[in-house]
């Protein structure tokens, strides 16, 4: 999976250029989301200097998460967009279907230093208003 996820990274690389380096996105399948629990496999797509990067984590629990965002799957729900002919958009489908929940882990001034802004607008989540 994380071949596929680089793949679509990669693909997408424009919707992630301003991402600030070592900013990451994690993902973590529902059944194994808790704010403390023993750490489980996770994915995580961080910015690296060549670009965004998908790699294997540890999720232990929202506290011990460094990550700016947090994508929770249903069973089965990424690795069916990872299987489609455009599986952002598959993701952001999902995210409206509720296959997925998309959680944000960071103040909104924060996203905007570490370079989050076109990807969240992508997703339909706008970065709107004055107010920092």
């Amino acid at each position: 999976m994380l071949a596929q996820c680089q793949q679509l990274l990669d693909r997408h690389a424009d919707l992630f250029a301003e991402i600030e380096e070592s900013a990451s996105l994690a993902i973590v399948p529902r059944a194994r989301v808790a704010a403390l629990c023993r750490p489980v496999p996770m994915i995580v797509w961080v910015r690296e200097p060549e670009g965004m990067a998908a790699r294997a984590g540890e999720f232990g629990g929202f506290k011990a998460l460094s990550s700016d965002l947090l994508l929770v799957t249903n069973d089965g729900t990424l690795e069916a967009a990872l299987e489609r002919d455009e599986p952002l958009a598959e993701i952001k489908r999902q995210l409206r279907a509720g296959g997925m929940l998309f959680m944000v882990l960071r103040r909104k001034d924060e996203l905007r230093e570490h370079g989050w802004e076109d990807f969240l607008e992508w997703l339909g989540m706008p970065f709107v208003g004055s107010c920092r």
